[in-house]
């Protein structure tokens, strides 16, 4: 959509459904892929079949969920619930035996409670506690409670019994494998074990002569290792508490301790940067393993070929036949300050506070280089990027650094000299400028070349920041939001050309509509503005709930909408706010992984839509970099049978691929063209006017052979129209099919649409005893 003028903006209606009801639909972002880190991580744990691998952030972060096979995130975990937030560090982390349920305890506060399938936050736990332990069951919690043994029933978060402790505190705890005792340790280094059916104390015994920090039974029950600040692993004999050994060699505290599920290796990490492995039971020192940090987390996969451990902010995974790292997951380890798309919409480049800069594969979410921008304390505050360049703005030295993306050299360093730290950045469309803002509300124009300063330019003396530059699309104009409130316009030389303001409060950012005509500002107290270059007309002002940051603004490619990071505070957590921008009827709330940790929620800081308009990334305050679709989701409000009949879920089940699903069973037929298993799929659009449309389902058969068609019904005829053919497996898999260029026939002028999907027997078994299961079904609207 070209945007012609303000007039033609206010008078625009491309978006049929009423604006009070816009953000009426589940908030779904279509996600591609999820990539970053933590920024401390401070425990680790492997699912029973070890094809997820969890990590425990420290204060401010959370918990996350990775994939063993590939190393990519999955999602994080969230940690509200009724304006409660569980915060760090998130220690331990546990599955329960069948790995359908994930416990872990934020230190001094609550134990949260989590669904691994969708990562729902089942409950919190209100009993604060520096370790908890679960028994084989999962029927019961163990809390170390300060001054307290809690057992703790997971259904209901009631308290079965109390077990009182007096000395010390108590700061670690293990379940018997047969789940009779329960064993803790304090920090004065004793240990105790107690019955767990009725809290009768069975052993007590100065195991160390400084803290307790880690116990452990071995996998036969037979003994029980302990570790502590006096930098020594002790095991001893579960039944009377004697002494079997003492494991000596590492040179600081000794955090954490695993046994490996055969009970023939014990690891254990220390505050000296290392992870030993012993051979069990002789306690016989194998190998040394040097991680990045300090290590506060141990644990050996399922079939002990891989040991995952956390160490300041690495989260690593060993193999263990080879003792060499497979892979380290963290990419970033702080906040993310810029998510750039490549010209060609092919590689996604993003910066964090940690100094570092990625370039990212687009469609495989693939790391394909990471630049150091300087060494310990440097931070990248502002990133700008194209096919060729990569202008990162630090702050140790105060400097901005120009690299080349394909191979990540250094080119050139721009020095501007003083405290001009820099905030924003902007790369001319020919690429042969660019544009900085600093702190001291001033300018600076650069020639990419030879890395020359060209000039300075902007309402020196203030001594406020100049947050947002950029470039209008034909190079003539630059255009800055500064803190001081004021949106300026210069030529290319930095010549002044117009100011529009002020805005009566801080401005954080700023984006161009793509046919140059409209600034879009956003401020510290939630205000967002439209205004004319050409005249500096104000064409609207408004303020979002929260009136909190607006950090970070981009227009959709088509002109159409526009997406607003919002930074809200904890009862209205961040989200990322895509609004129409004829007139700022919001269209959509994603919340799906928009970065609300912790117990400061920020929502997402940065945001970019690539050139194409295909896609949208988005960066968090815990290091981590979401790449979704630019798209609206239409998720299913109806699901009716044709033929078949539902069997588990509904239409409010398909909205993701998050485990919770719709089954369905065949039924014998014999009319011609009809499928054991017909349903017919209903949605709404929240636009009818769109530059693309896609349909995408999950799904699975309990039999091997059924084959799936999909057909879209037309609005204007009622035909339906056959799209896609297809056997589907007995794992999900995944269809999503492009609508084409000539989709608007699907689409009524209500925003209606309309599916069928067909599933069939497998080819000569003839019979119908099989059930088909959909994980989702959406449809995504470009913008």
């Amino acid at each position: 959509m070209k945007l012609l003028s303000s007039g033609a903006i206010l008078g625009a209606l491309l978006l049929l459904l009423p604006a009070s009801n816009a953000g009426a639909q589940s908030p779904r972002a279509d996600i591609l892929s999820i990539s970053g880190g933590q920024m401390k991580v401070a425990s680790v744990a492997y699912s029973p079949d070890g094809t997820l691998l969890a990590s425990g952030g420290d204060f401010g972060d959370t918990v996350k969920l990775w994939r063993t096979s590939d190393g990519g995130m999955i999602r994080t975990l969230g940690t509200r619930a009724n304006n409660f937030t569980i915060f760090g560090p998130m220690r331990p982390i546990l599955f329960s035996a069948d790995g359908r349920t994930l416990f872990a305890e934020g230190e001094g506060t609550s134990i949260g409670i989590w669904n691994v399938a969708d990562g729902r936050l089942l409950r919190i736990v209100n009993i604060p506690g520096g370790d908890l332990a679960l028994n084989a069951d999962a029927s019961l919690i163990a809390v170390a409670a300060s001054s307290a043994i809690k057992l703790v029933r997971p259904g209901d978060g009631s308290v079965a019994r109390s077990i009182p402790w007096t000395g010390g505190t108590v700061r670690r705890i293990a379940f018997a494998k047969n789940g009779s005792e329960v064993c803790a340790g304090d920090d004065q280094g004793k240990i105790r074990t107690f019955r767990v059916a009725d809290g009768a104390p069975l052993l007590s015994f100065s195991a160390h002569t400084g803290s307790v920090l880690g116990i452990i039974y071995s996998p036969d029950g037979s003994l029980f290792a302990s570790c502590g600040a006096d930098s020594l692993v002790r095991l001893w004999s579960s039944a009377s508490g004697k002494l079997l050994g003492t494991l000596a060699g590492h040179s600081g505290a000794v955090n954490t301790i695993a046994f490996s599920p055969d009970g023939t290796q014990l690891a254990s990490g220390s505050a000296d940067a290392t992870v030993k492995l012993w051979a069990m039971p002789a306690g016989v020192l194998v190998s040394t393993l040097a991680q990045a940090g300090p290590v506060d987390g141990v644990n050996f996969n399922p079939a002990f070929t891989r040991l995952g451990v956390a160490a300041a902010k690495e989260l690593r995974e060993w193999d263990l036949p080879s003792l060499t790292v497979i892979r380290s997951e963290i990419r970033a380890t702080d906040r993310i300050s810029g998510t750039i798309f490549t010209p060609d919409s092919t590689k996604l480049v993003s910066a964090s506070w940690d100094g570092k800069v990625s370039v990212t594969d687009v469609a495989t979410g693939e790391l394909l280089r990471q630049i150091q921008t300087g060494s310990a304390g440097t931070s990248v505050f502002t990133l700008a990027a194209n096919s060729d360049v990569i202008a990162a703005g630090i702050n140790v030295p105060i400097a901005v650094k120009l690299y080349r993306l394909q191979d990540g050299a250094l080119l050139q360093t721009l020095s501007p000299g003083g405290n001009a730290y820099p905030r924003s950045a902007a790369l001319s469309p020919d690429g042969t400028m660019l544009a900085t803002g600093h702190f001291g509300n001033l300018a600076r124009l650069w020639r990419v070349a030879d890395g020359s300063l060209m000039n300075t330019f902007g309402s020196g003396g203030f001594s406020g920041d100049m947050n947002g530059i950029a470039f209008t699309s034909d190079g003539a104009l630059i255009v800055t939001a500064s803190s001081d409130g004021f949106v300026r316009v210069w030529d290319n030389a930095g010549n002044p050309v117009r100011s529009m303001g002020p805005a009566g409060q801080v401005l954080n950012a700023l984006a161009l509509s793509p046919d140059n005509q409209f600034a879009l500002v956003g401020g510290a107290l939630g205000l967002i503005q439209l205004w004319r270059i050409d005249t500096g007309a104000l064409v609207y002002s408004f303020t979002g709930s929260g009136n909190k940051d607006v950090t970070q603004l981009r227009f959709t490619p088509s002109g159409f909408a526009f997406y607003a990071g919002r930074s809200d505070n904890s009862s209205n957590p961040g989200t990322l706010r895509v609004y129409r921008t004829s007139d700022h009827a919001l269209l959509e709330s994603y919340n799906l992984e928009s970065g609300v940790v912790g117990n400061n929620p920020n929502g997402p800081l940065v945001v970019d839509v690539s050139p194409d308009g295909k896609y949208l990334a988005y960066g968090r305050e815990d290091a981590t970099v979401v790449l979704a679709h630019n798209s609206l989701i239409a998720a299913v409000n109806s699901a009716m049978p044709v033929s078949g009949r539902i069997v588990k879920g509904g239409w409010s089940d398909l909205a993701l691929p998050d485990g919770l699903v719709l089954a369905a069973q065949g039924t014998p037929t014999s009319a011609v063209g009809l499928a054991p298993v017909e349903i017919d799929l209903q949605a709404h659009a929240a636009m009818t006017t769109a530059t693309r449309l896609s349909f995408q389902i999950v799904a699975s058969a309990t039999r091997s052979g059924v084959q799936q068609q999909i057909w879209m019904r037309d609005a204007q005829t009622g035909v339906l129209e056959l799209r896609d053919s297809r056997t589907i497996t007995t794992a999900n898999g995944t269809a999503r099919i492009d609508l084409g260029p000539d989709f608007a026939r699907f689409v009524d002028a209500a925003g209606n649409l309309s599916a069928r999907v067909k599933w069939f027997s497998p080819p000569a078994k003839g019979s119908h005893d099989w059930t088909v299961v959909i994980d989702q079904a959406i449809w995504a609207v470009g913008l």
